[in-house]
């Protein structure tokens, strides 16, 4: 999250969905119910006030041959020592946000343990993802409105969510965290849901971000917390709740490689670790040639009519293109990157001036 970015204005609805999770969970997970007990007539008592006709299709919905109804059985069908662990493990897990609040001392946040007896991490997370996928589609959805009141006429889904944060992040229209283009652009689970399905419509985990960026290659199911310390997200940045922007400088180092410096050393581990969850240090070396590029093609345009240089004229043009990218920042790819490049060629002592100045009078 290198640049800053603003939670969209339908954060009840998503707490509302949140809060169904819970509900349901917390239900499920009680001494006294078993999988015999959980029938479609059980989940419209434990939802009243839903419409009717929803829920019996919330329990319809399947993925993978298993539908909602049957997900909710499994958990059911669990030893009661199990039920009570994955519930810690949520209502832990849920106070999240609070790790970056030093006021406070929640739980640490940790993963989803694997192979649990009775497969049961497997079916905690069968069922608590598919709130995501495939509930928070555009060809289901949650009968509740932005504000999260229910509205049996609406549904509130992943399109929705978008539309606000474009709308509030208008002045964004690159990826927050690497400021590439866009284009294509999926929504990520900051913490991935596979290792935290708790958090798979949770308001702070869920942020848009380019394709590359959310690639198996780069950040894909990566753990962004520090798993097993005491303060996991000690060492890292959040795109909500603690974002890089502000904390850290470009430098350019001589071989062509743009490196993030932090402020402090706390920062740089931060930085480090955002580098190493997106590769984005490889990624803007190979941007930085492009860079190069279009700088020699406008030297290349003004020579074309007519212009010749001198030392002051190249640095005054350079200074002058440095200064009019700053305002494109956030809303032309890599214009952070751009400005720094720039912003080191506009010295007249820099590698990257006398390059400049050899191709303007080659």
């Amino acid at each position: 999250m290198l640049h800053r970015i603003n939670l969209p204005n339908c954060l009840p609805a998503l707490e509302w969905i949140v809060q169904l999770q819970t509900d349901l969970l917390t239900a499920l997970c009680s001494n006294a119910v078993d999988q015999a007990q959980v029938t479609l007539n059980w989940v419209i008592t434990q939802l009243p006030g839903l419409p009717p006709n929803w829920v019996i299709s919330f329990c319809s919905w399947a993925i993978e041959g298993a539908s909602i109804l049957e997900r909710m059985q499994n958990i059911a069908a669990l030893p009661v020592a199990t039920k009570h662990q994955l519930l810690q493990h949520f209502n832990n897990n849920l106070q999240y946000i609070d790790a970056f609040d030093h006021a406070k001392n929640p739980p640490a946040t940790r993963r989803l343990e694997h192979g649990m007896p009775h497969n049961a991490d497997k079916k905690y997370r069968d069922f608590l993802e598919i709130f995501y996928d495939p509930v928070f589609y555009r060809s289901k959805g949650y009968p509740v409105d932005t504000d999260g009141n229910i509205n049996g006429a609406t549904r509130f889904h992943k399109d929705i969510f978008l539309d606000r944060c474009h709308k509030i992040n208008d002045d964004l229209r690159v990826c927050p965290l690497c400021d590439g283009s866009l284009d294509g652009s999926q929504v990520d689970h900051w913490l991935p849901k596979k290792h935290f399905p708790e958090l798979s419509c949770q308001p702070h985990n869920l942020i848009e971000i380019c394709q590359a960026c959310n690639s198996r290659s780069n950040k894909g199911e990566k753990s962004t917390l520090t798993n097993g310390d005491a303060t996991p997200f000690e060492d890292w940045f959040h795109p909500y709740l603690r974002p890089a922007n502000g904390k850290f400088t470009i430098r350019i180092e001589l071989k062509g490689v743009p490196q993030l410096q932090g402020g402090n050393a706390h920062d740089a581990i931060r930085l480090s670790n955002l580098d190493s969850l997106i590769n984005l240090q490889s990624r803007w070396a190979k941007e930085y040639r492009t860079q190069i590029k279009r700088i020699e093609g406008k030297i290349r345009g003004c020579k074309r009519r007519g212009a010749t240089f001198t030392t002051n004229s190249l640095k005054s043009l350079i200074e002058d293109w440095r200064d009019a990218v700053q305002d494109q920042i956030g809303l032309e790819t890599h214009a952070m990157l751009e400005q720094s490049v720039l912003s080191l060629a506009s010295d007249e002592n820099s590698h990257l001036f006398a390059e400049f100045f050899d191709f303007a009078v080659s």
